[in-house]
């Protein structure tokens, strides 16, 4: 009997999928598309986990990465909504905003226009969700070049 779900069995199945919900977030940024890609991209460890051939010291160092605490962040909070342990970390959108006139603008409060903006704040910081994606996806493939997973 095989341990597959369907057609993900490995590490890189789960990984080409969440490629695949990268690219659906990309094309079309939402709750959900979001949702499913940090799911995804999270939980690729529990697939190199099963694969037992990646040191446990190697798999803490990847929990220690800021983006993966981010991804497990973001993870959690679309799982359960109240998370246990308190964060640094605050998931935020914004809607975009209609271009408006001059004369209704007011500085510093208003946009003159502004698209819809997912975002991670850390702190003052903010970190766009795509841009995150992008950087986990790399990081996931050079976690497995460097470890040999196919």
């Amino acid at each position: 009997m095989s341990d597959a779900f369907f057609e993900i069995g490995s590490p890189r199945d789960l990984l080409e999928k969440a490629k695949r919900d990268y690219a659906k977030m990309k094309a079309g940024t939402s709750t959900d598309t979001i949702f499913n890609f940090f799911v995804t991209a999270y939980h690729v460890v529990d697939y190199v986990k099963a694969l037992g051939a990646v040191p446990e010291s190697t798999i803490s160092n990847l929990y220690d990465d800021p983006d993966f605490k981010m991804c497990q962040f973001l993870c959690n909070k679309g799982k359960h909504i109240k998370l246990r342990q308190s964060h640094t970390y605050q998931a935020k959108h914004e809607a975009a905003v209609a271009g408006g006139t001059l004369g209704s603008f007011v500085l510093g409060s208003d946009v003159l226009g502004g698209p819809e903006r997912f975002i991670v704040l850390d702190g003052a910081s903010e970190v766009d969700t795509g841009e995150l994606g992008a950087r986990l996806i790399r990081k996931w493939e050079t976690f497995f070049s460097t470890n040999g997973i196919a």
